[in-house]
């Protein structure tokens, strides 16, 4: 008898996700959308909404910030037709922390304009103490110091990414789990560096 109530409460755990996924809305970024910029929609999101960016050039003053969150989709249409475009080359063009679950796909992202190798100390993506975080499809280049940036997450998924020109390192992991598969990491001064215990990464089938 004591085991019904452990029972109970794991069927009312997962009825539960279901009713949040099943739920979930998509929030539309565009010109003529309800949206124009990314992180307006983010901050209108509810978790495990999908936020679909239309093509078009994304021009911001401030880093994208993800902090928090549980479940959110950023899709956009594809790497080559979404350009996110940080002006500011001290910042990361996405900061993502104390969340689970993020994916960002199909986008390109870097800071602009292009400064001296230099002048640029901002990664493209930080990712800081998240779970099962997905890194999918996505361009990453220009003077970003890193492409991406990652400590202490769990289950990081970095899959099929073209990730370029970037100043120091195309990754940067640190206290980290997870896959690391498909990707093209080419033109970067360094193009992984691993810190910490960083043993249970897998990396499969990656051009360096």
């Amino acid at each position: 008898m004591r085991r019904l109530p452990i029972v109970l409460f794991t069927v009312l755990i997962l009825l539960t996700t279901f009713v949040t996924v099943a739920f979930a809305g998509t929030l539309k970024v565009g010109p003529n959308q309800q949206f124009s910029e990314i992180q307006e929609a983010i901050n209108a999101a509810h978790d495990y909404d999908m936020i679909a960016i239309e093509p078009g050039k994304y021009r911001s003053n401030n880093q994208i910030t993800i902090n928090g969150r549980h479940g959110l989709i950023i899709e956009g249409a594809s790497r080559d037709k979404v350009q996110i475009l940080l002006t500011d080359p001290e910042q990361p063009v996405f900061r993502i922390e104390n969340s689970t679950g993020i994916r960002i796909a199909n986008i390109g992202a870097r800071h602009d304009p292009p400064v001296k190798h230099m002048n640029c100390n901002g990664a493209v993506i930080w990712i800081i103490d998240t779970e099962y975080a997905t890194i999918s499809n996505c361009e990453l280049n220009g003077c970003g110091s890193i492409g991406i940036l990652s400590g202490n997450n769990l289950k990081l998924t970095i899959i099929d990414n073209y990730i370029h020109h970037n100043r120091d390192v195309g990754l940067s992991l640190s206290d980290t789990t997870g896959l690391v598969k498909g990707n093209i990491i080419v033109d970067n001064r360094t193009s992984v560096s691993l810190w910490g215990d960083s043993s249970k990464l897998v990396f499969k089938n990656n051009k360096l």
